[in-house]
Protein backbone atom coordinates (compact mmCIF):
# COMPACT_ATOMS: atom_id res chain seq x y z
CA UNK A 1 0.00 0.00 0.00
CA UNK A 2 1.08 3.55 -0.84
CA UNK A 3 0.63 5.87 1.93
CA UNK A 4 0.45 10.04 0.98
CA UNK A 5 4.21 11.33 1.11
CA UNK A 6 3.24 15.04 0.63
CA UNK A 7 0.97 17.72 2.03
CA UNK A 8 -1.51 17.75 -0.50
CA UNK A 9 -2.08 21.85 0.38
CA UNK A 10 1.17 21.94 -1.82
CA UNK A 11 -0.95 20.29 -4.89
CA UNK A 12 -3.33 23.23 -6.84
CA UNK A 13 -4.71 20.34 -8.56
CA UNK A 14 -5.67 17.35 -5.74
CA UNK A 15 -5.92 14.65 -8.36
CA UNK A 16 -1.98 15.14 -8.94
CA UNK A 17 -1.31 13.92 -5.56
CA UNK A 18 -1.07 10.16 -6.63
CA UNK A 19 1.22 10.61 -8.94
CA UNK A 20 3.73 12.80 -7.23
CA UNK A 21 3.01 10.05 -3.97
CA UNK A 22 3.92 7.63 -6.61
CA UNK A 23 7.16 9.13 -7.50
CA UNK A 24 8.18 9.77 -4.36
CA UNK A 25 7.72 6.58 -3.17
CA UNK A 26 9.27 4.53 -6.04
CA UNK A 27 12.44 6.66 -5.44
CA UNK A 28 12.58 8.07 -9.20
CA UNK A 29 14.68 11.32 -9.80
CA UNK A 30 12.28 13.28 -12.28
CA UNK A 31 8.52 12.91 -12.65
CA UNK A 32 7.87 13.86 -16.44
CA UNK A 33 5.11 15.73 -16.98
CA UNK A 34 3.20 18.45 -19.49
CA UNK A 35 0.58 18.98 -16.94
CA UNK A 36 1.02 22.65 -16.08
CA UNK A 37 -0.20 22.27 -12.14
CA UNK A 38 2.64 19.57 -11.69
CA UNK A 39 5.20 21.41 -13.35
CA UNK A 40 4.49 24.34 -11.41
CA UNK A 41 5.36 22.49 -8.05
CA UNK A 42 9.41 22.28 -10.03
CA UNK A 43 10.22 19.57 -6.66
CA UNK A 44 8.96 18.04 -4.18
CA UNK A 45 10.81 16.32 -1.89
CA UNK A 46 13.57 13.95 -3.95
CA UNK A 47 11.61 14.30 -7.15
CA UNK A 48 11.98 16.66 -9.90
CA UNK A 49 8.67 17.73 -12.11
CA UNK A 50 10.35 18.49 -15.63
CA UNK A 51 8.70 18.68 -19.38
CA UNK A 52 9.19 16.64 -21.82
CA UNK A 53 11.07 19.46 -23.44
CA UNK A 54 13.50 19.37 -20.44
CA UNK A 55 13.84 15.55 -20.07
CA UNK A 56 15.22 14.96 -24.10
CA UNK A 57 17.45 18.07 -23.43
CA UNK A 58 18.98 16.45 -20.58
CA UNK A 59 18.68 13.30 -21.84
CA UNK A 60 21.02 14.91 -25.52
CA UNK A 61 23.70 16.51 -22.92
CA UNK A 62 21.82 19.71 -23.73
CA UNK A 63 22.16 22.88 -20.99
Amino acid sequence: MIRAVLDTNEVRDPDDAKFITCAATAGVRWLVSGDDDLLSLHHIQSVEIISVTTVLQLLKGKP
